[in-house]
């Protein structure tokens, strides 16, 4: 269920099969710039914001970056990766900025949205070398960054996480369904694991 090269990694809880109903977000206020759109959150990005909330699903067709430090709060909302025209590249959201808290979302590839990757289409191969290059639908590169109640669903169009380089990097309560290749990939990282579920990976199955 888990690639990993050259890491560290501390486990409180990793499930393979078991699933565990999302979270229920209690409070959270209004603090914050809200954003219902991926102009939104660049924009927001641009002017320093701080803490930035999702008003509503949010569409996401290009790769959608995070290079700075910033507490984005999904407020159980989506972002709904899209492939484009030709199916040859998924959109995926990418954490290149320090410090970020990234909670209470999911990132999902609609389950009618095109096909396979065209890299993705022998499961049995290695993760490629480069991580921006569509196999994973959330990557991280980046220090001090939290990931709380995320739920990554692939619909078998590419990876789940893939954290590359990266250190002080903690994870709790992440589910990750339906994934081509390996649902949790880490390398050459510092990662803290607690809680995590894998369902459907092509790799290890359930």
């Amino acid at each position: 269920m888990l690639w990993q090269q050259s890491s560290s990694l501390r486990f409180s809880s990793l499930a393979a099969t078991q699933r565990i109903p999302p979270p229920v977000i209690i409070g959270g206020g209004n603090s914050g710039t809200s954003v219902s759109s991926v102009e939104d959150i660049q924009e927001a990005l641009a002017n320093g914001a701080s803490k930035i909330r999702l008003a509503d699903d949010i569409e996401v067709t290009e790769p959608l970056e995070i290079n700075s430090g910033v507490t984005i709060d999904g407020r159980n909302n989506s972002f709904i990766v899209k492939q484009n025209a030709d199916n040859t590249e998924t959109a995926q959201v990418i954490i290149s900025g320090s410090d970020v808290t990234l909670s209470n979302v999911a990132i999902t590839v609609p389950s009618t949205d095109g096909q396979a990757l065209s890299q993705d289409e022998n499961p049995s191969e290695e993760p490629q070398a480069d991580p921006k290059n569509g196999f994973a639908l959330l990557v991280v590169n980046a220090s001090n960054i939290t990931l709380e109640n995320v739920t990554l669903t692939t619909n078998n169009l590419t990876s789940g996480i893939n954290v590359y380089n990266s250190k002080n990097v903690t994870i709790k309560n992440l589910t990750v369904d339906e994934c081509q290749r390996a649902p949790i990939n880490i390398s050459a990282s510092e990662v803290t694991i607690d809680g995590a579920t894998a369902t459907g990976s092509d790799w290890y199955g359930d």
